[in-house]
Parts: structure tokens; sequence; C-alpha cells
């Protein structure tokens, strides 16, 4: 199984284009290999769109902390001109499942924290063909100080470990740490891949295959989103997943 994971910054280049880009980063998700992809920092409104684009199962949730009232508004600027609302625009993290993967049996969510920014864990369970289970989690913790991101970390791995028991599991995600990997070693996850700040850790299971971290290219050769695309494919020790 390929795993993938993308902070798509509200939809926002680099430098700035002041566009709607929904439909090339729709383009550059669907070309891209994966079976699972997380993402961060997702304009509420995109869900459908990257659905269709994919042929994925989308499994959603939001991080704005203003849900109903302010949509709508959000939706017209931040489609306009995602500029204008930044950081600041609603929010929400998703978890992408193609056919490939399996089947999604279970969508859970934790709150991390409120302020300043809500931040969440979530993950799904997905049954295999063959009938076994994995989880694959999606994070995107506190950015500052470094020890709100750490406190972050150390909850969802706690989290998505107390979910997950004795069955395979992936965090993955955007964890604003350079280095995660003495936190997850307590909790039996392994460091599959990372770049940055952006990293994929693994209980039950090894990296296989050629990891990537790729800079996406739009419009103009701008770049989307001020993240790499992170990938690697999973497997545990006798059965390639």
């Amino acid at each position: 199984m390929r795993v993938a994971t993308w902070n798509v910054f509200h939809g926002r280049s680099v430098p700035p284009t002041h566009a709607d880009l929904l439909a090339d980063f729709a383009a550059a998700i669907a070309a891209r290999p994966w079976d699972v992809l997380a993402l961060q920092e997702v304009p509420p409104w995109w869900s459908g769109p990257l659905g269709e684009a994919t042929g994925a199962q989308v499994v959603a949730t939001r991080t704005s902390r203003l849900r109903s009232v302010a949509t709508p508004l959000q939706r017209l600027v931040g489609k306009a001109d995602p500029e204008r609302l930044g950081s600041a625009g609603a929010g929400s993290n998703l978890l992408l499942v193609r056919p490939e993967a399996g089947t999604v049996d279970r969508h859970v969510v934790h709150t991390l924290r409120w302020l300043p920014q809500r931040r969440v864990v979530h993950a799904v369970r997905l049954v295999r063909p063959a009938g076994r289970g994995i989880w694959i989690a999606n994070l995107h913790a506190q950015n500052r100080p470094e020890a709100a991101a750490a406190a972050d970390v150390i909850a969802a791995l706690r989290t998505a470990a107390r979910w997950a028991g004795d069955e395979r599991l992936v965090l993955l995600g955007d964890f604003n740490l350079p280095d995660p990997q003495q936190l997850g070693g307590d909790a039996g996850y392994t460091w599959l891949h990372g770049e940055r700040v952006d990293h994929v850790l693994g209980r039950g299971l090894r990296a296989g295959g050629e990891a990537t971290a790729e800079v996406v290219a739009g419009p103009g050769g701008v770049q989307l989103a001020d993240h790499r695309f992170v990938g690697v494919d999973v497997a545990d020790a006798a059965v390639t997943v």
C-alpha cells in the first residue's frame, strides 16, 4: 500500500497567484501514485471535487472553530482569492481512500486543542481484501512553539495507538517537528519516511519501495502549496499491504 501526505496550504501557491487553484491541485493529486492520502489545510468545499477527481472516498474533519456561520462567506472570498484569507480561512483535514486500499470500516476523531487553533487527529480503519485491518491516522500539529507541536504529536501517537489496538497503524501528516522519531519510539512506532516537518510513522509496518518528497508544480511554474508531497510504500514483515 502506498500512503502519502500533503499540506495544501489552504489552496495557495508559492509565489501567490491570487486565483482559485482547486482544479490544479485536484489534477496534481489525481496524477500521483497513492492508495491513501492524508491532506491538511484543505478548504472544506474541496472535499467533493477531490473525491470526484481521484475516484477516492473522502473522509473529512473540520479544523476551523467557526463551523457553519462563516462558511458561505469564507467560501466566497476563498474561491475568489485564497490569499485574502490565508490560514484564517475555514480549514479541514482529509483522508482520501482509493478502492484498491480497501473499505473504510470506521472513522474516529479526537480534538487535541482548541486554541489558538483547533487541532485534531482523525483516523480510518480499512478492511483489506484479505480481511486484515489497518488504521491510517492523519495529524496536523500546532506549529509553534515547538513544545506545543510535541505535545500534539505525543497525544496523537497515544490516541491512534489506542484506536488501533494490536492492528497495523500508520500515522502521517504535518507534525510541525523536524524529528519526531524520539517521540514515537516508546509507543512502538517506527519512522518510515519524512521531509522537513511532514512524516510517516508506522506500527507493525516497514517502508518498502521508493520513498519520495516532491515539489508540485502549478500553473506558470509556481509551486502548489508550501510543503512537498511525501509518499512511501508500507509493508509488514510477511505480506505487502
